[in-house]
């Protein structure tokens, strides 16, 4: 039986639980992609409710009032008479009597004006009385109306005659019938001697000849003046009669919802680029859709759906689900099933019907009908002739060329439920038969689920699409988002609210709510930005832990949060959270957050956030991973939930910032003292703002590496370097305002520094360049400086002006580490006491700076040390002597009391760093750079000792190392004396120090103590991740192997796992994790032989001599962070593509991440392993102590294990358990 005497998670120095979130960009833009423009298909919902009107109808009408008449000029004192034709289909008429309105355009304006008519025309049975009635209210809707001249009509099918008696209208078309002739144009109706206007009031005959009463005067065909036929079908009739001060009244209303959207849609496509953009909308019979315009560039496209919506006609049901199907037919390359048929229609006037038959001149398909009185309804077929390709059972859609490696989209706009929606079930029922899903109310593979009183296969399409290749044909996994905008909803019904979610939700997408044009807009424009953005949020929490008691923990948690993109500018922020007792991670939740909700009177009440009311729930969505759409941070003053730019400390950043760089000495300069911001924010017209001497020498332009830019771009860069940008102030002035913004956190991981009880300050850099420190309070949160070095004053151009790129930019990356000098031994820092920040820089360079951070209000530089650059994109500073092996800055400087030549000295560990020849080599290969351990003195960065060069070696050093080192004092004396490191050679180091050394040669004696790799692809295994060390004591005898100079009392159990997390896509590795025995513990061993494979046994054989491995089975599964022992108990995590290499150039790989259990009492037993739901490469268990109930800051005894978002178990320790821990004082 063994016990646990140590735990790796309290070896360390840090005070801080270790996270990593994500090592390489391949895993979210893929291993060889390039510039990938996303793809849009936008579906519109032309269904005849989108003719309704967007408002309501203003205040009665007023006869008394005459009212504007600048919009569309109608003669007040005017008479308007036109067939239901006109208004019904064209107008989307609904009765003023049910306090609607008519929607009136220019375009109908003018058609209506064609209609005018002289008073005096009018014949009735009083037209007195219904002239008076007329006026008072505006309008008549009971009526027929016929127009009448002398003379007897004899009529043809296709001849005109002329006799006594006859009819006419606008362009003589008379009736149902035409005749071809020449006279097109469209004669206005007025008063013309001959003719007059014919009412039929309802029930009346007022017409007598020959003895008999007849409804209207003439019949067409007739040889009799009068009769009871009225020559035109019903729906045709001259039945509305306007005055012109009733139409200028109603003209004042704005729009229909089509309308509205039209507007929206295109707006919103004037402010996009680098996008490929599509359009399709419903058949005119509600059968599916059809694709108006095939995706492609939007600047190819973006006129033509413009000239397309400006033809919309609202027109019968909602088939969704059908159309939704539709779009996925086109975007397969499959067979279609309604869009080689799908038709719409619009309505003008005075053209021949010859003339416009098959007519393709203007690009639409198909043919027409004319109705009575020159209004012709055109129907044509709106597919893109470059959609489909031959006739048929033959048809199939030409899918498109750019789906192959770029994320694609269908935007869905609707106003309601769906309607007439079940011609494509069958083959959706098909197409997701053999889905596996999580059980969801709404998914049913029979779209029959009985919550739904509408069957229909929208959501099950949807998840189709975005759970499926849709395009097996090509390499990788094609998939499809679906995002939902609901327009004009009534908040009474929740059925089209919910469709509409649901399908969001299962097209892993958003549903959006817009009721007015600027909400539409909004929405369309972050819908088709998105796309332009890995929607993913990637973390990287960060526990707050007392520096005064490291066993005593807060109830706060940090997450740096990223979002990756097509361009180099990554956007970034930090939040807080609070970390529950049940280990979960919570948020405000209180605000009653309806993001569709637009009217106060309508939506739940929404509480101001503030401290005061934050009331606690679930942050984590637990389908996703990620934050909850309505969760709030700390710090934000908004419902942030998982937009990373939202909220945050983002949004704590004001004008006055604190922002230096280096130039030469101790002192830091200021950059924010260089641009003057006046106190009323006006930028002065001359750009007198930014000193000479910054413009000139601190940010030239060849340290920005702007060489060939404009003075006024080298301006806008230099505020935006300062924190500032520019908007529209009174007139032509420009404003400078806070640029609320901060860049991507990729693998930085938040450090907290307590100062005192109440003052606490957290350290993080980003890509941009910029070294940040916090200030963390609730109530005071936001920026107490920030720096960023001289090399990589080129950053913040790719942030400020991005490129379209996939080659990732690199910046304060690293890792961060600090030491307090106490001088008192009193745990603040007061008195003569020191405090220095260390950074690394990962792959933004090869240095690492140390500031004097004593006062975080005036930081100074205390040293820095270069290595060699491998790339020259920077302002690459000169080799620091001694440092020629020092490739990329990976490893934190680990702060550690040595004995040195017969003194107490504090000292820097930290790795040789990354060479980047490992990029490109597929076998182990020796490296340049990187193939060392440094020693510095902590307060001046003084090269003590270099193990290269210096330690006594059993092994060749030839690897680089970028692990952290392990450094433990085994003998509690105070001083470190053995060190533990892994390299990239897939080899494991043991140091062990002489404290009575009197120089570097007799420092340490090293030696590699187990070997796992090869020399071949399947066996390049390498440790980039650092070495997870415990103790174990043993309860009973030694093994039969073990000799006098094994640790009798335990060994020291080192977990780690190989990985090449550079390449994670990879799948030619075989990787395992390995549970490696130091027999020697505590003791100095003899010599150094290094263990390899053959050495261990496979886990669940029972025990071994010297340790165990575990195969990662998964395609290309692989160790990626850093293990946590607990307690008896490994945790740790793994990350495997969900494709193949080949198939990783479609813009990164969410893959499949898994977390290990492993009992280390019972070898005999098998591991457990779950599944990570987060995506993306997951960072080390983290072992967190959780608050007890009503305590926020108190002794642990429930420890919670936390990956990334989530709380995957906890674990009780009972307070009879005995801690033991080793640890340096830094």
């Amino acid at each position: 039986m063994m016990r646990i005497l140590l735990t790796a998670a309290l070896l360390t120095t840090s005070v801080i639980p270790s996270f990593t979130m994500a090592d390489d960009t391949d895993v979210y833009t893929g291993s060889t992609v390039g510039t990938a423009t996303p793809n849009v298909m936008m579906l519109i919902d032309t269904s005849g409710s989108m003719g309704a009107f967007a408002e309501p109808f203003p205040e009665a009408y007023d006869p008394t009032v005459t009212y504007d008449d600048s919009r569309f000029g109608f003669d007040p004192d005017g008479y308007y008479v036109f067939s239901a034709a006109v208004v019904d289909m064209e107008l989307y008429n609904v009765s003023p009597i049910d306090n609607k309105t008519i929607f009136i355009d220019q375009r109908v304006a003018d058609m209506i004006k064609e209609y005018q008519i002289d008073p005096s025309v009018i014949r009735c049975g009083n037209t007195a009385v219904y002239l008076a009635t007329l006026r008072n209210d505006g309008y008549d809707f009971t009526n027929r109306w016929a127009f009448w001249r002398p003379g007897k009509a004899n009529l043809d099918y296709y001849s005109q005659g002329e006799g006594p008696l006859g009819w006419t209208g606008p362009n003589k078309y008379v009736g149902y019938y035409y005749y071809y002739n020449d006279q097109d144009e469209l004669p206005t109706v007025d008063s013309e001697p001959g003719h007059m206007l014919q009412c039929s009031l309802s029930g009346t005959k007022p017409y007598e000849y020959n003895g008999t009463y007849y409804q209207y005067m003439s019949y067409q065909y007739g040889d009799r003046p009068f009769a009871d036929a009225y020559p035109h079908p019903t729906a045709y009739r001259y039945t509305q009669m306007f005055t012109g001060n009733y139409l200028n009244y109603i003209s004042v209303v704005t729009e229909s919802r089509m309308g509205i959207v039209r507007r929206a849609v295109e707006t919103a496509m004037s402010q996009m680029e680098d996008i490929n953009i599509g359009l399709a909308t419903f058949d005119l019979d509600s059968l599916g859709a059809g694709i108006d315009f095939v995706i492609q560039p939007i600047e190819d496209v973006e006129d033509r759906i413009n000239e397309r919506l400006d033809t919309f006609s609202p027109w019968l049901g909602t088939p969704i689900a059908e159309s939704l199907h539709e779009v996925y037919l086109y975007l397969s390359g499959s067979a279609p099933k309604y869009g080689d048929l799908s038709q719409d229609h619009y309505y003008f006037w005075g053209v021949n019907l010859r003339e416009y038959t098959r007519d393709n001149s203007d690009g639409v398909y198909g043919n027409g009908f004319q109705h009575g009185h020159g209004l012709i309804t055109r129907y044509y077929n709106f597919v893109d002739p470059d959609a489909i390709t031959g006739t048929g059972t033959s048809a199939r859609y030409n899918a498109p060329d750019s789906l192959e490696c770029t994320p694609t989209k269908i935007l869905f706009f609707g106003d309601g439920e769906a309607v007439a929606d079940v011609g494509a079930d069958s083959e959706i029922r098909t197409l997701v038969s053999n889905l596996d899903w999580e059980s969801q109310s709404y998914l049913d593979k029979r779209c029959t689920s009985p919550d739904r009183s509408l069957r229909s296969c929208a959501e099950e399409i949807a998840y189709y699409m975005a759970n499926s290749d849709i395009r097996p044909d090509l390499d990788g996994i094609q998939t499809a988002t679906v995002d939902t905008i609901g327009g004009f909803l009534d908040r009474d019904s929740d059925t089209a609210v919910t469709l509409l979610k649901n399908i969001a939700e299962a097209g892993n997408g958003t549903y959006y709510e817009a009721n007015s044009y600027e909400e539409i807009v909004d929405n369309f424009l972050q819908s088709l930005r998105e796309i332009k953005e890995d929607p993913t949020t990637s973390i990287s929490p960060t526990i707050a832990v007392s520096s005064f008691n490291s066993l005593r923990v807060t109830d706060e948690v940090y997450y740096t949060v990223f979002q990756p993109g097509p361009t180099t500018a990554w956007k970034g922020n930090l939040k807080r959270y609070k970390l529950g007792e049940d280990g979960n991670v919570k948020a405000d939740i209180g605000q009653n957050y309806d993001p569709g909700c637009t009217d106060e009177a309508e939506c739940d009440p929404i509480v101001e956030p503030s401290a005061e009311t934050f009331i606690e729930g679930d942050a984590i969505d637990e389908v996703s991973g990620f934050f909850k759409q309505t969760a709030r941070s700390y710090w934000s003053d908004v419902v942030d939930g998982y937009y990373v730019e939202k909220g945050g400390m983002a949004s704590k950043l004001t004008t006055d910032r604190n922002i230096f760089t280096w130039v030469s000495g101790t002192t830091l300069t200021s950059i924010s003292s260089g641009v003057n911001v006046p106190e009323s924010g006006t930028v002065p017209s001359n750009d007198t703002h930014i000193s000479d001497s910054l413009r000139n020498t601190v940010l030239s332009k060849s340290l920005l590496g702007i060489s060939d830019a404009s003075d006024a771009e080298q301006t806008a860069l230099i505020e935006w370097i300062a924190g500032l940008e520019r908007e529209a102030g009174d007139g032509s002035t420009e404003q400078l305002v806070a640029r609320q913004e901060l860049e991507d956190p990729l693998h930085s991981q938040p450090l907290i520094i307590n100062y005192e009880e109440d003052k606490r300050v957290l350290f993080i850099g980003t890509n941009s360049g910029y070294l940040h420190a916090f200030n963390i309070d609730t109530d005071t949160a936001g920026e107490i400086f920030s720096f960023i070095p001289k090399e990589l004053l080129t950053n913040p151009d790719k942030y400020a002006n991005p490129q379209s790129s996939f080659d990732k930019v690199y910046g304060m990356d690293g890792k961060l580490s600090y030491w307090h000098k106490d001088t008192n031994y009193n745990g603040i820092v007061d008195g003569s006491d020191k405090v220095y920040l260390y950074a690394g820089m990962r792959r933004g360079g090869s240095s690492y700076y140390a500031l004097d951070i004593t006062d975080p209000e005036s930081p100074q530089m205390a040293w820095q040390i270069h290595g060699t650059y491998q790339t020259t994109e920077q302002n690459v500073p000169s080799m620091s002597n001694g440092f020629g092996r020092l490739g990329q800055s990976w490893s934190r400087a680990l702060p550690v009391q040595i004995k040195w030549n017969g003194a107490s000295r504090v000292v820097l560990f930290f790795s040789g760093g990354y060479d980047l020849a490992n990029d490109s080599q597929t076998t182990r290969t020796a490296d340049t750079y990187g193939n060392t351990i440094y020693m510095v003195d902590a307060e001046t960065g003084a090269l003590l000792w270099d193990a290269h060069d210096n330690a006594s070696l059993t092994g060749s050093m030839s690897y680089s190392i970028v692990s952290d080192p392990v450094v433990i004092d085994s003998d509690n004396n105070g001083y470190a004396n053995l060190m533990y490191v892994a390299d990239t050679g897939g080899q494991v180091w043991r140091f062990d120090f002489d404290e009575a050394a009197t120089d570097a040669a007799s420092f340490a004696d090293a030696g590699v103590i187990a070997s796992v790799a090869g020399n071949g692809t399947s066996d390049d295994r390498r440790f980039l991740t650092n070495t997870d060390i415990s103790y174990i004591s043993y309860d009973s005898d030694l093994p039969d192997a073990a000799t006098a100079d094994w640790d009798a009392s335990g060994y020291i159990l080192i977990s780690i796992g190989s990985g090449n997390r550079e390449k994670p896509l990879g799948t030619s590795i075989n990787d395992y994790h390995y549970l490696i025995k130091d027999v020697y513990g505590r003791n100095t061993p003899p010599s150094y032989t290094a263990l390899s494979m053959n050495s261990l046994a496979a886990w669940g054989s029972g025990d071994s001599n010297y340790g165990w491995y575990i195969a990662l089975t998964g395609n290309g599964e692989k160790s990626v962070s850093t293990s946590s022992t607990f307690f008896g108990t490994v945790y740790f995590t793994t990350y495997a593509p969900k494709g193949d290499e080949a198939s990783d150039i479609c813009g990164g790989d969410t893959g499949n991440a898994k977390l290990y259990v492993v009992d280390i009492y019972h070898p005999d037993r098998t591991y457990s392993r779950t599944t990570i739901d987060q995506p993306y490469i997951p960072g080390s268990p983290v072992i967190a102590p959780l608050p007890a109930s009503g305590e926020a800051d108190q002794v642990a005894s429930e420890y919670g294990v936390i990956v990334g978002t989530e709380a995957k178990e906890t674990k009780t320790i009972y307070q009879n358990a005995i801690k033991n821990f080793w640890r340096s004082d830094d």
